[in-house]
């Protein structure tokens, strides 16, 4: 039997690695125990010294208040959980009346980067998501003189960009801020009138997803490489707005959007008054407009959401809005505000406090509705245009868009009163300083007693038989003053005068007003006679009422 001998090497590797071993599990221990105390001691430390340091940064100018009832934070997981945070926002004009606040039961951000955040280089996040937010508005009714300064051209509020309200929000403590993806789940948003404390606005099941949000107050906005955020999907259902005081309703059943495709839908909007039209003109004193708007989808094509944030331009490539139905119902009952003014298109345009860029428009076999009442008539006057038509081009405020040889154009066609085909064609420069545009259009064959649930209520006069072969205008709108040529072709109109007080007074009426009419046009010679008329803009005047008025002046010169 061979005796056993010791190999110096060998015992040195033994003790060697039992070292290694010991030393490795004291480490092993020692991490996983600091580990745990860290564990341990992350949320006393964000809750004591971390979170009031946060709460006071963002409230520190007073026009933010956030409260924070409790952070977690996961260290195998590298997220941080708040639970019951709200952050209200007042009034930006300083009245502190005005405030939203952001009701968040639930959120979580994972993915930090300590190293930017312990160099105060900035801070990054991975992934944001916020479950069953609650967004409440607060809308305080401010006094007409107040709402005028608070909408005044030199309101730096609304004439800044939307990324650039957000990022003068943020503290300079998070600037810059960056946070690879935002998914809001579930939110709910909902508006309160404050004098009367009724809830106005409901949005309900929103989800959002936003990727690559970059919050920066030395970017350039001007730049897409430097945008606020680089994707975005939006859904949105029952949206329901209820404006108490001009008594509508706005319903929407769903509100898609999406950044890759640039494509919004809007499904079954409805706009209509919640109430009665006795109800809904109670109370006036002067004549106003009730409308009813049913549109089954709207789809917008190339959104620029980044445009809209970087520099408060609503940019779109085209709006297609097919088989929509319009009612409009006017009470003529009641006088015309001798104060009243109504703004014109390039008025409102210019008015705007934001830009607008919309390439084309286009709706067909869509049906708009007129109707009126007058005093000591029940009935209503009606006038319809079905199946129309119509293509707008160069919706826009900016002058990059809208010049002299780019203005905004309107063609459309449709039939008046189911039978008559008209077309129209308008030129409207939107950033002249005065009342200037052009159009022309036709009338094709029709049966002008149609006009008669029209004429017999407004105008008190019945067609008894007369037929429109064809009617040609056009007008040259210069200053507010319209010049306007019209040619109406027909045969055989005979009227009737209706006066509801007295028969004899009704029978000399139509006597001398079929005395006074051109019975057919051209007459027995042959001979046809058109007009050429001017109309000046009166104040109250609509921009329909210029086109209007104007036409029906041309066809009183003619005899018609």
């Amino acid at each position: 039997m061979s005796k056993r001998t010791n190999n110096p090497d060998n015992i040195f590797l033994k003790t060697w690695n039992c070292t290694f071993c010991r030393i490795s599990l004291i480490l092993f221990t020692s991490v996983l125990l600091l580990l745990f105390l860290i564990s341990v001691l992350a949320n006393p430390i964000l809750n004591l010294i971390v979170k009031p340091q946060i709460i006071n940064s963002v409230n520190r100018d007073g026009k933010i208040d956030l409260q924070i009832e409790f952070l977690d934070y996961s260290l195998f997981q590298n997220a941080l959980t708040s639970y019951k945070t709200i952050l209200t926002l007042t009034d930006s004009t300083g009245l502190a009346k005005d405030s939203t606040s952001i009701i968040i039961p639930y959120s979580t951000i994972n993915g930090i980067n300590w190293i930017t955040l312990l160099f105060g280089s900035g801070y990054t996040f991975g992934n944001l998501i916020i479950d069953n937010p609650e967004i409440r508005i607060k809308n305080f009714i401010y006094p007409e003189n107040q709402m005028q300064k608070n909408n005044s051209p030199g309101n730096t509020v609304k004439s800044s960009s939307i990324a650039q309200q957000i990022t003068n929000i943020l503290p300079d403590e998070l600037n810059p801020l960056k946070i690879s993806k935002i998914v809001i789940n579930s939110a709910n948003l909902i508006k309160i009138i404050q004098d009367e404390n009724k809830t106005v606005d409901s949005v309900k099941n929103i989800s959002i997803s936003i990727s690559d949000l970059n919050l920066n107050k030395d970017f350039n906005y001007k730049d897409d490489e430097n945008s606020i955020i680089g994707n975005y999907e939006i859904r949105i259902k029952e949206f329901h707005q209820k404006m108490s005081g001009p008594g509508y309703d706005l319903k929407i059943s769903s509100i898609t959007a999406s950044g890759n495709s640039s494509e919004l839908k809007i499904k079954e909007l409805i706009f209509q008054p919640y109430i009665s039209d006795e109800e809904f003109f109670k109370g006036d004193k002067y004549r106003r407009d009730r409308w009813i708007a049913k549109i089954p989808e709207i789809t917008v094509h190339q959104t620029d959401l980044i445009k809209f944030l970087n520099e408060n331009i609503i940019s779109i490539s085209s709006l297609n809005i097919p088989n929509f139905r319009i009612e409009i119902f006017t009470n003529r009952r009641l006088p015309i505000d001798p104060a009243s003014n109504p703004e014109m298109p390039h008025e409102i345009m210019s008015s705007l406090s934001f830009g607008i860029e919309i390439g084309k428009f286009q709706t067909d076999n869509s049906l708009i509705i007129l109707e009126s009442v007058m005093p000591n008539v029940e009935r209503r006057a009606h006038l319809e245009f079905t199946n129309v038509n119509a293509l707008i081009h160069n919706i826009s405020n900016t002058q990059r868009k809208q010049t002299k040889d780019n203005p905004y154009i309107i063609t459309a066609s449709g039939n008046l009163q189911g039978e008559g085909k008209i077309n129209i064609k308008l030129n409207y420069p939107l950033l002249s300083e005065q009342l200037n545009f052009n159009y022309k259009g036709s009338l094709g064959e029709m049966d002008a007693k149609l006009f008669n649930s029209h004429l017999e209520v407004e105008d008190k006069t019945h067609i008894e038989s007369g037929k429109i072969v064809q009617a040609t205008f056009s007008s040259e709108v210069r200053n507010g003053i319209a010049f306007v040529n019209i040619i109406p072709i027909y045969n055989n109109l005979k009227l009737k005068i209706l006066d509801e007080e007295s028969t004899e007074m009704r029978g000399l009426a139509t006597l001398l007003i079929n005395a006074k009419i051109r019975e057919s046009n051209p007459d027995e010679e042959g001979k046809i006679k058109s007009a050429n008329i001017n109309y000046k803009r009166k104040p109250s005047d609509t921009f329909l009422d210029v086109i209007l008025l104007a036409l029906l002046k041309g066809l009183g010169e003619v005899g018609f």
